[in-house]
């Protein structure tokens, strides 16, 4: 009996672990105003469905005047202006670069990404199709997996208030935020990530959610190699977790009360078991 109380506190522990991982949630602030958030990370299909509702799905599948260029391992490979996505192109609602574009301005243009079919690779979450870095400030555009980034910018006037991407399955961690752009009543740049940690895996379905249409440019990161599939994003001001700030997925120290009510009510279960009964006394 004691073997088998240990094992069910060990397996509540394991699934506790599991729980953790996926959905946080917190607050920032701007201008004096509390923004609530959801970070989300996971590969969870039905989560990826119910962020999905409502808002705006660009797959790379197809993108008016540009080739995908076929590539069949990640090192850098030189590109040809067939391959490149023009920074000042809107593609159903937002202006994809590799970097260099002025926030809430993507008539500034920027440093084209590049769209590859990475099908050869397994490294799309649909079709073929991803968006890929390019090296910044070189005039052949080679692709750079490993050590570009992509950036995603949105009028001034049109901010969004949530975004998510699939990251390369191929590629290292997700070991920070992305940068989430904005501007104050100053007209002063705000990073809304600073101060926030965040880690996701390959393969991961990332998002972030506010409460507040606030975010003029995104940049995206991930540990080498790295490529962008499925960009998602709405201004709908919603929490599609849940409206609360609190997370769907309940915090740490909720977790371990919970975990040691169980696992003290598995051990005194043990220990009444064990325990003699007192006998009648003798008539």
């Amino acid at each position: 009996m004691k073997n088998l109380v240990g094992k069910s506190v060990w397996l509540t522990l394991t699934l506790a672990s599991s729980a953790l991982a996926g959905l946080t949630s917190g607050t920032v602030t701007l201008d004096g105003k509390v923004i609530q958030y959801q970070a989300y990370s996971g590969t969870s299909a039905a989560s990826y469905q119910q962020f999905l509702q409502g808002a705006n799905l660009v797959n790379f599948e197809s993108v008016p005047g540009v080739t995908a260029e076929a590539v069949n391992s990640y090192n850098s490979a030189t590109t040809t202006a067939a391959n490149l996505i023009d920074p000042k192109t809107a593609i159903n609602g937002a202006y994809f670069s590799a970097g260099g574009q002025t926030p809430g301005n993507p008539a500034n243009g920027g440093n084209p990404a590049g769209l590859v079919d990475v099908s050869a690779l397994n490294g799309a979450h649909s079709g073929k199709n991803v968006l890929g870095p390019t090296a910044q400030g070189d005039p052949t555009e080679p692709l750079d997996f490993n050590n570009g980034f992509i950036s995603v910018n949105f009028q001034l006037n049109q901010p969004i208030s949530r975004f998510g991407w699939w990251t390369n399955p191929n590629g290292g961690k997700v070991a920070f935020p992305p940068h989430m752009n904005t501007f104050d009543s100053s007209d002063n740049m705000v990073d809304l990530s600073a101060g926030l940690t965040f880690t996701a895996n390959p393969g991961d379905f990332v998002a972030f959610a506010f409460d507040s249409a606030v975010i003029n440019e995104v940049e995206l990161f991930q540990g080498g190699p790295m490529t962008v599939d499925d960009f998602t994003f709405a201004r709908d001001k919603t929490l599609p977790f849940g409206s609360s700030v609190t997370s769907t997925v309940p915090e740490p120290a909720s977790w371990t009360l919970s975990i040691l009510g169980i696992g003290i009510g598995l051990l005194s279960l043990f220990w009444v078991r064990r325990t003699p009964r007192n006998r009648p006394a003798a008539s």
